[in-house]
């Protein structure tokens, strides 16, 4: 959700209900060890209806596509953002994201 602002900054999301992370796994295994480093009291979620604060999505194909920014890290491009809006069942702010990015696509001539 915050790659999501950080591509359309009047996307009408108050607060980030979750953390979304998209991590470059082309293999078939998704190493989570470094979650620990992050908050060594968080813990896996099993039950697919039960809430999470932390959602990690690997991003299978060669080329990831994040957009590189300052800090080390970098943002999940804006399709991904989008699917990670429609996920999180946030119905209206992917329709919003979605008329932006339409809004923003070259036009094919």
């Amino acid at each position: 959700m915050l790659g999501a602002l950080h591509s359309f900054p009047a996307l009408d999301i108050v607060g980030a209900p979750r953390l979304d992370l998209s991590v470059h796994c082309p293999g078939k295994h998704l190493n989570l060890d470094f979650i620990k480093g992050l908050d060594p009291a968080l813990k896996p979620v099993t039950d697919p209806l039960q809430p999470a604060t932390l959602i990690v999505h690997a991003v299978r194909h060669a080329d990831p596509l994040f957009v590189p920014r300052q800090g080390g890290l970098a943002w999940a491009d804006p399709v991904e953002c989008l699917l990670d809006l429609h996920e999180a069942r946030l119905e209206m702010q992917a329709s919003q994201f979605l008329d932006h990015l339409q809004s923003i696509r070259p036009t094919i001539t």
